[in-house]
């Protein structure tokens, strides 16, 4: 089993992200966030405090933040494209994108702070299916598959090979293999990924 992820615990009444320490990812067999959920507005119902313990079970995701390079950078650089801001995806978490973020946590009731951390995924992510797959987010979907050694094409559209790309990444995670990247599957996909780096 691999590292586990330090979860932050949440201050009443806060509304953006937590404040969050090193996380140290991969190996996070299983992962679920108990409170992401994607949305399409800012009135939904309010995502969960995430105070479950650290270990397989724990909520959360990654903190993303300025500076960041490469995986954490693009993915989410592709998920705001697929929720309508544009932002070119070039793997740098760059002014550019934190503006992006900013924006987007100001739509959905969120601290605008910039980072991306688990209230602020929780809203980011989205189920993805062949009959809901749009192109930027099947892309970030694809990109994070193939950076864990699935061979995935990455085409922006939700292919069969896609699927069963995602049901072998499922299945070697112990998820349940569906073939929809759902929540447990987004946040397993994010653990597996080798840390970012930064300049």
């Amino acid at each position: 089993m691999g590292p586990q992820l330090q979860h932050p615990v949440e201050q009443p009444g806060v509304q953006g992200d937590p404040a969050v320490g090193p996380v140290a990812l991969g190996g996070g067999i299983g992962l679920g966030w108990s409170a992401l959920a994607h949305r399409t507005g800012p009135d939904g119902p309010p995502v969960a405090a995430a105070t479950a313990p650290a270990g397989p079970a724990a909520s959360g995701g990654p903190l993303a933040r300025k500076g960041d390079l490469l995986w954490k950078a693009r993915t989410v650089q592709y998920l705001l494209r697929a929720h309508g801001h544009a932002v070119d995806a070039d793997g740098i978490f760059g002014p550019e994108t934190a503006a992006a973020v900013k924006a987007f946590q100001a739509a959905h009731g969120l601290l605008a702070d910039g980072k991306v951390g688990p209230r602020t995924w929780s809203h980011l992510v989205i189920r993805l299916d062949p009959q809901h797959a749009p192109e930027p987010a099947v892309t970030a979907l694809q990109y994070l598959l193939d950076n864990t050694g699935t061979a995935t094409d990455i085409t922006g559209i939700f292919t069969p090979a896609t699927t069963r790309c995602l049901e072998a990444f499922q299945h070697d995670r112990a998820l349940p293999v569906t073939g929809v990247a759902d929540r447990a599957t987004w946040q397993a996909l994010l653990a597996a990924q080798e840390p970012a780096r930064r300049p």
